[in-house]
């Protein structure tokens, strides 16, 4: 008995109306997929050599990418299945009454499913920044803590006692001064001065100094160093101006080296904080 035209064309449209619903699905899950494979790769990589503490959802995160990037073959096969298991659901819920609301509940829970997948891994990536950020703000306000209480004791004036040169001490005489409001400097040696604003890091061991100079005979260059404040006492250690940065400074002594090794003494009592 032949097939009944109409019958067999209506079913030819479900077919191809579950297939089409099944290739948008595919692509859906194809692209997660492709970003595990990169993106999430990459992040993986970091994270495990990073080696820091994270939060439950970035776990979470980096065991599901190491799964999915260990097995793609087996990942690639199993979504295959699913969506040949997804068509037949598509095609056998495509109807009239209550299989077409079904029918859209499921393909919306497919297209969803990978969505939810990429906002969760999305939020638990970012997770370790927003940590980061935060541990950058508050390393970079302690900072500045430590260095305003820097610029304090650096405050006011400075007698120069002893300077050397290639170990060896020679007789200079002058004045080094600073202001701790806006970080400027003068200094004054052999009746010439010079002044500018200087600048602290104190991440570094010894501590680092850092001199502009916007007048006098260095005009325009930077001159760097190393520095100690101990009982009334400032010892500067800085390379010439302009020196590149494989001939600044790392401890204080001048032997065999073109950097000048400089001792203060307060030329009067510490300034009040404000």
């Amino acid at each position: 008995m032949p097939n009944d035209p109409p019958l067999k064309l209506a079913t030819k449209g479900r077919l191809a109306s579950a297939l089409a619903a099944t290739g948008v699905h595919g692509l859906c899950w194809a692209g997660l997929l492709v970003w595990q494979w990169n993106y999430v790769r990459l992040y993986v990589e970091a994270i495990q050599e990073a080696s820091f503490d994270h939060p439950p959802l970035i776990g979470i995160v980096v065991s599901v990418g190491k799964i999915v990037l260990d097995n793609q073959v087996l990942t690639c096969v199993a979504l295959a299945a699913f969506l040949a298991i997804d068509a037949w659901i598509l095609y056998r819920l495509d109807g009239p009454s209550i299989r077409k609301v079904l029918r859209e509940l499921w393909s919306g829970l497919v297209v969803g499913l990978p969505l939810v997948i990429l906002f969760f891994s999305a939020i638990g990536m970012n997770l370790p920044y927003s940590k980061f950020a935060r541990a950058l703000v508050a390393a970079e306000e302690e900072q500045r803590e430590l260095q305003t209480g820097e610029y304090t004791r650096l405050q006011g004036n400075w007698r120069l006692v002893e300077t050397e040169r290639r170990g060896r001490s020679v007789a200079e005489q002058g004045t080094l001064s600073f202001q701790k409001l806006h970080r400027q400097f003068s200094w004054t040696q052999n009746g010439q001065t010079s002044s500018g604003y200087g600048s602290l890091d104190l991440r570094k061991k010894p501590e680092r100094i850092e001199f502009y100079f916007e007048v006098g005979p260095d005009q325009g260059k930077t001159q760097a160093g190393i520095y100690r404040v101990a009982g009334g006492e400032l010892t500067l250690r800085v390379a010439p101006p302009g020196a590149p940065d494989d001939d600044l400074p790392e401890e204080f002594a001048t032997q065999d080296n073109d950097c000048v090794l400089y001792r203060f003494r307060r030329a009067e009592p510490v300034p009040d904080a404000p």
